[in-house]
Order: C-alpha cells, then sequence, then structure tokens
C-alpha cells in the first residue's frame, strides 16, 4: 500500500481551523526531549484509552517541513489521511499557543467515541497567561483534591494546566480522567494498550498505536486475515513536503499471514510484507 492509503486505513480507525504563528514564548521550564515528554504525558492517560496519537509539534514547526505542516493543521494538507489528526490537534488547542509554546502533543481517544478527542501536550510554560493567546479563557472553578484550575475555551472546551507545563484539553469528563490519574484518584498505567505505547518512541515526528475490535473482544480469534490483529501501530516522517510510513498490525498470526500473503503475493512485483518481532504481549507485527 501507498503511504497515504496505509496511514489512512489506522487513522480511519480512530476518526481521527487557521494556525496563528506566534513568536517563540519565553519561559523557564528546563528543556525535555520529545521521547522525555511522551513517557511524562503517557503516565496520566485513563484507563479507557484506545488509541494515541504522538506528534512532536515543535520539531516540526521549525524544521524544512514547515509549510507543509502548518497546512496539515489547517486542514489543507497534501494528504487527506494526515489533515484530521493534525485538525483536531489545532482544533483542540485553538486558545493556546501552539506554535510558540507547544513541544509534544499527544491525541487520545478513549473505548467510548463519545467523549471525542482528548489533547495532552507538553508545553515549554507552566502559567495560563504564558500558554493561552487570543481571547482570554474563562476560569471554570477547580477539580479533584489537586484543586486543579479549570478553563474553558472559545470552543467550549475545558482546559487544565497542570505544573511542569502539561495542558489537558477535551470535553470535561475526559479531562477530568486525566486530573484523577494526576492526583492518584484513577490508577496509572490501566489501559490495554499501555504496553504497546514503546512504539510510540520510534523516534518519528508523527506515531499512533490504537486497539482494534480483537484487543477488547476475547471472542474475534485470529484466522487468515488481519480480522484477529489486537493493535495497530505506525510512524510517519516529514522531509519538507515529502511523507512517508508506514504501519503495523500486531496479531498473534502473523508469521502464517506474512507467509500466506508472501505465496499468493510473489507473481505481482509489489514490495513483500514484513515480519517484525513482538514489542507486547507476544504478538508478531505484519508490517
Amino acid at each position: 500500500m501507498k503511504m497515504s492509503r496505509a496511514v489512512g486505513l489506522a487513522l480511519s480507525c480512530v476518526i481521527f481551523s487557521a494556525v496563528s504563528m506566534q513568536v517563540q514564548a519565553s519561559c523557564s521550564l528546563p528543556p525535555t526531549t520529545h521521547a522525555e515528554n511522551i513517557t511524562e504525558l503517557s503516565s496520566l492517560l485513563p484507563g479507557d484509552v484506545r488509541g494515541v496519537l504522538a506528534v512532536d509539534i515543535n520539531n516540526l514547526l521549525s524544521g524544512s517541513s514547515v509549510m507543509e505542516v502548518t497546512d496539515l493543521l489547517n486542514g489543507d494538507g497534501s494528504d487527506p489521511a494526515l489533515n484530521e489528526p493534525f485538525g483536531a490537534i489545532h482544533g483542540l488547542a485553538e486558545n493556546v499557543d501552539l506554535a510558540g509554546v507547544m513541544d509534544t502533543a499527544l491525541l487520545v481517544q478513549t473505548t467510548d467515541a463519545s467523549d471525542g478527542l482528548l489533547l495532552l501536550a507538553k508545553m515549554s510554560c507552566d502559567t495560563i497567561d504564558e500558554v493561552a493567546t487570543g481571547p482570554s479563557l474563562t476560569p471554570d472553578g477547580t477539580y479533584g483534591p489537586g484543586a486543579h484550575p479549570m478553563y474553558l475555551d472559545v470552543n467550549g472546551n475545558s482546559l487544565s494546566l497542570l505544573t511542569g507545563g502539561v495542558l489537558i484539553a477535551g470535553k470535561l469528563t475526559s479531562v477530568q480522567s486525566v486530573l484523577d490519574v494526576a492526583d492518584g484518584v484513577s490508577s496509572a498505567n490501566a489501559s490495554e494498550i499501555v504496553p504497546f505505547l514503546s512504539a510510540l518512541q520510534s523516534g518519528s515526528p508523527f506515531c499512533f498505536v490504537y486497539g482494534l475490535p480483537a484487543m477488547f473482544d476475547r471472542e474475534i480469534t485470529p484466522d487468515r486475515s488481519l480480522r484477529g490483529a489486537e493493535l495497530v501501530s505506525g510512524s510517519v516522517d516529514f522531509a519538507g513536503s515529502n511523507i512517508s510510513g508506514g504501519v503495523s498490525f500486531h496479531t498473534s498470526n502473523a508469521s502464517s499471514f506474512v507467509d500466506n500473503y508472501i505465496t499468493l503475493d510473489s507473481a505481482s512485483g509489489e514490495a513483500p510484507l514484513v515480519l517484525y518481532a513482538p514489542i507486547a504481549n507476544g504478538l508478531g507485527q505484519v508490517v
């Protein structure tokens, strides 16, 4: 499959609007790497998380692909499969300085589609005045044992900003579920996709993991297809206007599926599927 079709297939499971570029703010928080940010943000995921997309916003908006990524954030990028997730990040960060102080973004979906999408982002500032941009955020009381200040943005999303520069934005109940983990009210690392989160550390600026139906319904068993795959992961790299990447299906029948596929497709001339070792739960990867 070409990259756009492969990524589109995976992102269509997730269901995963103009960017105002700001001057980089001057903040006192010590710099952190994208990998460190992913680890910190992932530790706050609620137990009902089904899919996570990690984007190195700072890297992409300061590199050779800044124009392409800006278009994607606007929903006007050249790859339709990527417009939706980038547009969702921007929509949830409409009232914050995405371009100026956001380093890493996690776009999250829970097992309940009605929750919508949730944004966790590592910012280089940790005061609301430094993070906010555009119309003032509306104070909306506090939440939890930590008495976390809550805000409403211009789109009606709930926002909270943790000490250390972690922004949480989305529906009120979703934001509260993250704050419950931060306060120790809910258990951390409780989601079934947690063992696979290492796939977000591939080094690419755009990586995702998404639990498929077989992960949550044990009556779905592997057959000759990928119907029994429990999770799909993938990554995308950017170089100027060029975008490339791939996806992996994590399934217990990975070895036999790849062997059968190569046998059936041997005369097509297309690049064969590849088998990678498991990263969790003994599930091989069909790449």
